[in-house]
């Protein structure tokens, strides 16, 4: 079985850079949203006031 692995590791080698890449990608992600647990909740509103009038109604 671990031949098999390697010879897939080998033969796609595009697709396991992509897999790491993402793995890469996702750890900052990760680590935000932990360090975001224990901080305190902000209404939507509070938002929009920081981000300014002309942010509402996008996305």
């Amino acid at each position: 079985m671990k031949a098999a692995i390697l010879e897939i590791f080998q033969e796609r080698r595009d697709l396991f850079q992509n897999l790491i890449a993402e793995a890469l990608e996702d750890i900052p992600l990760v680590k935000a949203i932990d360090e975001s647990k224990d901080s305190e909740l902000v209404s939507r509103e509070a938002i929009f006031e920081i981000l300014g009038d002309s942010q509402r109604g996008r996305g």
